[in-house]
């Protein structure tokens, strides 16, 4: 699993404040609840699912929850989109500079 390809994958796809949302792990386009097939926007575990291509989302999460200091869902619902991506980023500094000291 490349964690940092995944992580790469879940920010572009909520980068655009109009592609997240809250409460819901998919919404359509007027913000109701909806299936992944018919969604114009996802929440933080929302797109992590989305972005997993065939891999297990549980052992993502796995990792991510940590350096959330809480599930998954309950930071995205309780913080804005910007604090949400802010973190994201910060996270994904923190696993590039790991694996460029770690080499191999």
């Amino acid at each position: 699993m490349d964690k940092i390809a995944i992580l790469d994958r879940v920010i572009k796809r909520i980068e655009d404040p109009k592609h997240w949302c809250q409460g819901s792990a998919f919404k359509d386009a007027y913000g109701v609840p909806t299936s992944s097939h018919t969604a114009v926007s996802c929440c933080l575990h929302g797109a992590i699912q989305l972005s997993m291509q065939g891999e297990e989302p549980m052992d993502f999460c796995g990792m991510l929850r940590p350096m959330l200091g809480r599930a998954i869902s309950t930071f995205n619902d309780h913080n804005d989109h910007t604090t949400v991506l802010n973190k994201l980023k910060e996270i994904r500094n923190q696993w590039s500079a790991w694996k460029a000291s770690n080499p191999g």
